[in-house]
């Protein structure tokens, strides 16, 4: 088995720097040809700070084009609720608040952030829902897949590495966690693959061509025929497992770019096909993106081949490259995204119905914890922070912190998700109503362990008002907890 798996890897590091040789030569006009990928050990030459500048040079640049005021900086206490959600999906303690405050170099503290365990589990968490979605498969061992991303990025592999080990993959789903992958869009991987780490849809061409489309229905099945071999074998109730057949006869498959395996492993071919390529590195630093923004620049991440040919083509090709130069990490474009002026503005929302969103003040907090939600349209324009919802698993991390225990149930995965009774259109997904969350998670509030302002102050990432603190007193215990736990401020990153 040890000989067979060295055997393995010697033909794909011979594939991978085939590759890089034949794409030079196919498709090299059309801006999407395979560009050879760089040594993805780490870079003591990376500099997160010229990359940050060279993008907030992009973004002010934008900004003064459309006449756009940006907003200013956010204070300390918020850019360090932001990250703490953005990075490890739940509020900051008061011990790290309070460490924090007392040297607040933000730069040091994202830096903590991504070696801290909650980090890798968070993410492991969320690549897990972009990869399978939040809907129970009986073929795909959800918690098997999610263990296996949270050791990649833990140990910050190559995000290169990482996809070509989901579209490659063989194995049985309950031990070989990328084989998850292929296991659950089994029927169909081609469309998921193109969504996820190309930024490419080719759900219409499953059926037809589209007149305004460029992928057609060829594209399509010549992409599928990579899939051929493909073999699910069920040896009982949620037992499955991904192999390849061989295949002799039959039509060669072909890459979007035109290239065609050289071999019978075509998926391991296409592996190397799919992450070499520019819209990988353009789509996966566009979704990194789009986690810390609460929106796409100009469109989602799904979108990125649309969005990497319109007015901000320049800035998503920056993005790549820094993604690219980090040796295809997480962590480095991650730490570039944070020290981004842009990243660190105060969002900015408007009145329903104000003609221009740069022309207003972000609105103030509620004077009491307990709110309804206020009906506000987001600042139209894409290059800013824009408030998002917290997803279920940052609401329920981040209240597990404000009660001060554990959830014994979680968040069922199918929660009612709701989107129309908050004003944000379709920019955060995943959004479910607090009812659902509740239901979800039929635990009794406790006695709270810290004092009203405590709480307060956890919640929110910053202390009460003198009017807000004479509310304080008058609200018992368990009644406050309950409030704020529904309210606004905390439901919400911002």
């Amino acid at each position: 088995m040890t000989c067979l798996r060295c055997i393995q890897s010697c033909i794909f590091a011979t594939l991978f720097g085939l590759a890089t040789l034949w794409a030079g030569t196919v498709g090299a006009g059309e801006g999407d040809v395979v560009h050879p990928s760089p040594d993805p050990a780490q870079d003591d030459s990376f500099s997160v700070h010229q990359w940050a500048d060279r993008i907030d040079t992009l973004v002010d640049r934008a900004a003064a084009k459309k006449g756009i005021e940006v907003s200013a900086k956010v204070t300390d206490a918020k850019y360090l609720r932001r990250i703490s959600l953005d990075l490890l999906g739940r509020i900051p303690t008061l011990d790290e608040a309070a460490t924090f405050h007392a040297s607040p170099d933000r730069q040091r503290r994202v830096r903590e952030f991504l070696d801290d365990d909650a980090f890798a589990d968070f993410w492991a968490e969320c690549w897990t829902t972009i990869a399978v979605g939040e809907a129970v498969s009986r073929r795909t061992d959800r918690v098997c897949l999610q263990n296996w991303f949270r050791e990649r990025i833990a140990q910050d592999t190559p995000w290169n590495r990482t996809v070509a080990d989901l579209i490659a993959a063989q194995g049985q789903g309950a031990f070989d966690g990328p084989s998850n992958f292929v296991l659950h869009h089994a029927e169909d991987p081609v469309v998921p693959i193109g969504r996820v780490f190309l930024g490419v849809q080719l759900d219409c061409a499953r059926c037809h061509d589209h007149p305004s489309a460029r992928w057609t229905q060829d594209h399509y099945q010549d992409m599928k025929r990579f899939f051929d071999p493909v073999s699910i074998r069920n040896r009982g109730d949620r037992d499955y497992t991904l192999v390849d057949r061989t295949i002799r006869d039959g039509d060669v498959p072909c890459f979007l770019t035109g290239i065609k395996p050289r071999t019978r492993q075509w998926r391991r071919e296409l592996s190397v096909f799919v992450t070499a390529s520019k819209p990988f590195a353009r789509t996966m630093a566009h979704r990194v993106w789009y986690h810390f923004f609460g929106q796409g620049i100009a469109t989602n991440p799904d979108q990125t081949s649309v969005a990497a040919k319109g007015e901000h083509a320049e800035l998503i090709q920056t993005l790549a490259d820094a993604f690219v130069a980090g040796g295809y990490r997480l962590r480095p474009l991650i730490q570039t995204i944070c020290a981004t002026r842009a990243y660190a503005r105060q969002v900015r929302m408007v009145p329903s119905g104000a003609p221009d969103a740069s022309n207003h003040d972000p609105p103030h907090a509620s004077t009491h914890a307990h709110s309804r939600v206020v009906t506000r349209r987001l600042v139209t324009w894409t290059l800013q922070p824009c408030a998002k919802g917290l997803t279920p698993s940052q609401w329920r991390r981040s209240a597990e912190i404000l009660i001060g225990q554990a959830f014994a149930g979680g968040v069922k995965p199918d929660a009612e998700v709701r989107v129309d009774r908050f004003p944000l259109g379709n920019l955060w997904e995943r959004t479910p109503t607090l009812e659902a969350r509740l239901r979800s998670m039929a635990l009794p509030l406790p006695r709270p362990a810290h004092s009203s302002v405590d709480l307060f102050r956890l919640a929110y990432s910053r202390p009460p008002t003198q009017s807000q603190r004479e509310w304080l007193e008058s609200v018992p215990p368990r009644d406050l907890l309950f409030a704020l736990l529904h309210s606004n401020e905390f439901c919400f990153w911002h």
